[in-house]
């Protein structure tokens, strides 16, 4: 699928290679964003929950 380019302005070839350097790009920052949210996302499920423990023993002994 390639865009409609106006072949007087330039050549449609810069345009192909552009489009797939764009889905490349978005490719790889969903897939980044997939990995962030998986490593971040669990530690800091851990995280929450290690200080609602905390709060709770906490509210228990006093």
């Amino acid at each position: 699928m390639s865009p409609k380019v106006d072949n007087e302005l330039s050549q449609p070839s810069i345009y192909i290679d552009r489009t797939r350097l764009l889905g490349i790009a978005s490719g790889a920052r969903v897939m980044l964003a997939a990995l962030l949210l998986l490593v971040f996302g669990l530690s800091l499920c851990s995280v929450t929950n290690i200080i609602l423990q905390v709060a709770f023993l906490f509210a228990y002994f006093q």
